[in-house]
């Protein structure tokens, strides 16, 4: 089964996304959009796992975070949050961008 495609505009502005776009080039921006949103929220969800353990375990800040991982946890928190601070501000770009784009076209 595969999403019909609607003209009308959704109540918050956003264009209708259509999994039946002519073209790879749209369907590859919607996929990198979609990745890098993904990163984003999975960063965020690092962060916040490391800044509990802060603020619950202080005591195990400079330990491991994952054993097979050679990183302390706030190391690796800081981490997280880079990416998750990248990735949200390119995914709003590339949504933005599609927004423009179905405006203009």
């Amino acid at each position: 089964m595969t999403p019909r495609s609607t003209d009308a505009p959704l109540p918050h502005g956003d264009p209708p996304v259509n999994a039946q776009i002519p073209g790879g080039v749209r369907r590859g921006r919607l996929a990198v959009e979609a990745a890098t949103a993904g990163l984003a929220f999975a960063g965020l969800l690092g962060w916040a796992s490391t800044a509990l353990v802060g603020s619950f375990r202080g005591q195990d800040l400079p330990g491991r975070y994952w054993q097979p991982i050679p990183l302390r946890t706030d190391t690796s928190g800081f981490i997280a949050f880079l990416v998750a601070a990248v990735c949200l501000a390119t995914s709003e770009y590339l949504r933005l961008r599609r927004r423009r784009e179905a405006a203009t076209g």
